[in-house]
């Protein structure tokens, strides 16, 4: 009994004529030019999501922390602080500050008062003077006197000045003791506990802002000019998830022992999950080295491969590389071979050729 082959079923032939036109995408247009293209290949960057800013939480000041208002993973509002730190001592000291503040605002009006009537008085004396009605000795008492109050009030509008500032830094260090990030950021770290003592500069607690996401990456040259050749938004998968980025700061320092160039890339509109440590993966066409040609332009003759172009029919020989379906990569430094230029079919040059290299 013979046995045939099974007939092709046409679902079959459908689905090869798919495989075939996504691996060999120049293979089934017929009539088109061979054409002398750049090499390129596709390669993924893949980097983790992070805050686009983060902060370490000290202290100004030191005391007995009274309240932690946020744990890991708040967020913070903007009603209250982060951390609350003990004000009775510095209660105590701008009230001091204040009731020194009032006495020398008395002390002042009493002084400037003083003096507005010691001038008048002298006035007054000098005029009779003039008029032969007082001494001299009376007039320069007067005027003596006169002098001496507006120094007073000199001095004590220099010391409510003094007094003044010293309230005021009491009241902003008192501000200090209420310690607080940016509303809307999360806690990402609590290092301190009620009731501990904490010093200035201490670490109480690191927070982050989520509500941006940004890729940090290291590339090389040839990944940044692609990144930099991207017209409009740079797509990205986070975490399988579709989206768009943009170039949001590029390192200018070179990494020497990894020779990459750091650089980061902000996402926009994304809207899933706001975290650290999502995967983002950027696909990206680069550059390849040599240049990628149509196989049915080569001719190979007892190894020796070439190609002819087709504006003048001369022959240049090329070094063959890598092979891609119905392409292949070669490597010729002849400016001749320049990206678009338009080759002749193997079959009709005069040597023929099987247009496979050996």
């Amino acid at each position: 009994m013979v046995m045939g082959r099974k007939p092709v079923r046409p679902c079959c032939i459908k689905t090869m004529f798919v495989v075939l036109m996504v691996i060999f995408p120049f293979a089934l247009m017929a009539g088109e030019p061979l054409v002398v293209r750049p090499a390129v290949k596709t390669v993924e960057l893949v980097g983790y999501t992070r805050a686009v800013r983060s902060m370490t939480v000290t202290s100004e000041v030191s005391g007995r922390a009274l309240r932690v208002n946020y744990d890991v993973g708040d967020t913070v509002g903007a009603k209250k602080p982060l951390i609350e730190v003990d004000t009775v001592f510095i209660d105590q000291a701008v009230l001091s500050a204040e009731a020194r503040v009032e006495q020398l605002e008395v002390s002042f009006e009493r002084a400037e008062s003083r003096a507005l009537y010691l001038e008048g008085e002298f006035n007054r004396i000098d005029y009779l003077h003039k008029e032969d009605r007082a001494t001299g000795i009376r007039r320069d008492a007067v005027h003596q006197d006169m002098v001496q109050a507006r120094l007073e009030v000199d001095s004590v509008r220099a010391e409510l000045a003094v007094a003044r500032a010293s309230l005021a830094e009491l009241s902003e260090r008192r501000n200090r003791h209420m310690i607080t990030v940016p509303a809307g950021w999360i806690v990402t770290a609590r290092l301190v506990e009620p009731g501990e003592i904490i010093q200035p500069g201490g670490q109480l607690a690191r927070a982050a802002d989520f509500r941006r996401l940004i890729v940090p990456l290291a590339v090389s040259k040839a990944e940044l000019d692609a990144l930099k050749d991207k017209k409009g938004d740079i797509p990205v998968r986070i975490e399988g998830m579709e989206a768009k980025a943009r170039l949001n700061r590029i390192n200018p320092a070179f990494d020497e022992q990894t020779r990459k160039i750091h650089l980061e890339l902000a996402l926009l509109g994304y809207k899933g999950e706001r975290r650290g440590g999502l995967k983002a993966t950027v696909p990206l066409s680069v550059r390849a080295e040599g240049m990628l040609v149509p196989r049915a332009a080569l001719m190979s003759r007892y190894g020796n491969p070439r190609v002819r172009l087709a504006s003048t029919g001369e022959s240049v020989q090329v070094i063959v590389i890598a092979e891609s379906g119905d392409h292949i990569v070669i490597s010729s430094h002849d400016a001749r071979l320049a990206p678009g230029v338009v080759l002749s079919p193997a079959a009709d040059s005069p040597s023929g050729g099987s247009g496979k290299a050996q």
